[in-house]
């Protein structure tokens, strides 16, 4: 490989161009036999050379009560905001 194909892939490393987002979905756990509880909200985004990545904002209202569903829809939100104007961009 010639030197400049060499620093076309590393370059590509640091390259965390989205090329495509999910809106939040909301993630449910089935604990036994009881009804699916929500535990929290994912975004999965593509990434031009690192492929799909799904990040994950929990809540947890029902144990400790930090971080409750709102806030965490919204920084699910706030991210996906974040990625759709990353996409524009470029």
């Amino acid at each position: 490989m010639n030197v400049k194909a060499k620093w076309q892939q590393f370059k590509q490393l640091f390259d965390w161009t989205p090329i495509a987002v999910s809106g939040p979905c909301e993630v449910h756990h089935l604990y036994g036999k009881d009804n699916p509880v929500l535990v929290g909200y994912r975004v999965a985004v593509n990434y031009k050379h690192h492929g799909d990545k799904e990040y994950f904002f929990a809540h947890d209202e029902e144990k400790i009560g930090i971080v409750p569903r709102a806030k965490a829809y919204k920084r699910a939100l706030v991210f996906y905001a974040k990625m759709q104007k990353q996409m524009k961009q470029h």
